[in-house]
């Protein structure tokens, strides 16, 4: 059954990839929230500064990395495990296979299982290798590792311990994704990394910093998403990167990467160099209460802004030509996207503002402190996560002119006892409803429809 999710985790990773399109600056809020992640096709163009470092590093190493070690069906790898001290040790000289399709033998220890050992002869880890092993506290890396692959280590939530050895250059997507890595000294990446990828630490570093080399060259979107660290230390002779304050920037500061979430401030002014600001930039931080975006921004990828608990302002300069505020809401210029609401608002109702067409992706999940949403006639659609976990929201209004409700876009608004539909009940019927909405199919909200 984990390899099936797994398999389907692939493949919608690579379907949303199949939606992605070249935006124009004022239209490149990102509708479908998702970014290349598929293993032999990853897009770095965009991300990439400058391909060349002063080690002469380009991201053809990346590229023969991939070759080399994505794919594998065979090793001359071996493995045993260690009863008494609940540890898996994985000995012998070389790559290790990938597991994305079928789960290796050690699997049946994934329940039992509290440390894991790479020898210093192998290179790589497979992806899945280690997926969901739900009892580890500690991997020990070998030396000689270079090469984590996608998923390898992915929801082992007792994770706590992780050698970074001096050879490795490529961590996968959600290699350690919502693992809970702890160190006082913080995070340090050693000289010679070169790719991290797409929420590759996802949920993963819980405190300190993070460092990052000169060598470093790409860094997929997510990949440090909703991570409590309290800042980002580049080297200053990254060619792709810097950080300003222990934020984490393009080398010349014109794309917006990650806030760290355990940043103390209570503002955050964006600098006036900034053009871009990626997906999941700034989340769950627990003391910012207010975003100050300048005029120089022309992009804001859905889901860039969210999860911020106590966030309640936004607010953007008068002369940005792609964005503006409302009562401290984050809209498109022309009204029609809905991109951020500020969840520690002390607001109990809101009424959406006429000419708004998409509640976009969780621009509104978790407004904690609503209790009625209204909305006029010409909104078309909720995004994906769009009202997740407004809990106490007891009525919503919705207009006719309502075509979708996208995936968990109501999920755990567990308040809510009324839905007010503007249309009929046929009309009802038309609206596509995605999955993980059942209160909306399960008779626990009345909707009350016009007739």
């Amino acid at each position: 059954m984990k390899r099936e999710n797994y398999l389907r985790r692939i493949t919608a990773v690579f379907l949303c990839f199949l939606l992605v399109l070249s935006l124009a600056a004022c239209g490149s809020e990102d509708d479908s929230g998702a970014s290349d992640t598929s293993t032999d096709a990853i897009s770095r163009e965009n991300n990439t500064a400058d391909e060349s470092s002063k080690n002469g590093k380009t991201s053809d190493e990346i590229a023969e990395l991939e070759q080399r070690y994505v794919n594998l069906t065979e090793d001359e790898l071996t493995w045993e495990y260690n009863t008494a001290t609940k540890t898996v040790v994985i000995s012998g000289k070389g790559p290790m296979k990938d597991y994305a399709e079928n789960a290796p033998e050690w699997d049946k220890y994934a329940d039992e299982a509290e440390k894991v050992v790479i020898g210093d002869e192998v290179t790589s880890v497979g992806s899945g290798a280690f997926w969901c092993f739900s009892a580890i506290t500690e991997v020990k890396l070998g030396e000689s590792v270079e090469f984590i692959g996608n998923v390898a280590f992915d929801n082992c939530m007792c994770l706590r311990t992780v050698n970074f050895p001096s050879n490795l250059k490529y961590v996968g997507y959600c290699a350690f994704n919502n693992d809970l890595l702890h160190s006082e000294n913080g995070f340090k990446f050693p000289e010679g990394m070169l790719y991290i990828g797409d929420s590759a630490f996802r949920s993963a570093f819980k405190e300190g910093t993070v460092s990052i080399p000169s060598s470093l060259l790409l860094i997929e979107n997510g990949a440090f998403a909703n991570m409590f660290v309290s800042a980002f230390v580049v080297d200053e002779n990254n060619p792709n990167y810097t950080s300003v304050g222990g934020v984490l920037y393009d080398k010349g500061i014109t794309t917006l990467i990650n806030y760290p979430a355990d940043k103390q401030d209570i503002l955050f002014e964006i600098p006036d160099t900034v053009t871009s600001i990626r997906e999941e930039a700034i989340e769950v931080t627990r003391t910012l209460e207010k975003i100050v975006i300048p005029a120089s921004v022309t992009s804001i990828e859905e889901g860039a802004v969210f999860w911020n608990y106590a966030l309640s302002v936004i607010d953007v300069d008068a002369n940005n030509s792609c964005y503006k505020a409302e009562d401290g809401v984050l809209f498109s210029k022309d009204g029609k996207k809905l991109l951020c609401y500020p969840i520690a608002s002390e607001r109990t109702e809101y009424t959406i503002p006429e000419g708004t067409e998409r509640v976009c992706n969780y621009s509104m999940s978790q407004a904690k402190n609503l209790t009625e949403i209204h909305t006029n006639e010409g909104l078309l659609e909720i995004g994906d996560t769009g009202l997740y976990l407004c809990e106490n929201l007891k009525t919503l209004g919705l207009p006719k002119s309502l075509t979708s409700i996208e995936a968990k876009a109501l999920t755990f608004c567990d308040s809510l006892t009324e839905i007010r539909y503007a249309g009929t009940g046929s009309d009802w019927k038309t609206i596509r409803i995605g999955e993980d909405n059942e209160l909306l199919t399960n008779g626990s909200v009345q909707i009350y429809c016009a007739e």
